[in-house]
């Protein structure tokens, strides 16, 4: 079953500018009835992002009807 997710989210710049912040939907595939938790689409965005996990902080997310 396909979720999808309204998230904002920021990530965290290694260099001198300040962390750039995200908005918009996400789709999680396969993803069961349980909801994840910030940690888990957090990873999840890192890894589609090519960054570390730590790199990606989620502020908010709540699933789309």
């Amino acid at each position: 079953m396909n979720s999808k997710f309204y998230t904002s989210f920021v990530v965290d710049t290694e260099d001198s500018e300040p962390e750039r912040q995200f908005t918009g939907v996400i789709e999680l595939r396969g993803h069961g009835a349980e909801p994840p938790d910030a940690d888990e689409i957090g990873r999840l965005l890192a890894r589609k992002l090519n960054l570390e996990a730590g790199k990606v902080r989620v502020l908010t997310w709540s699933r789309l009807h």
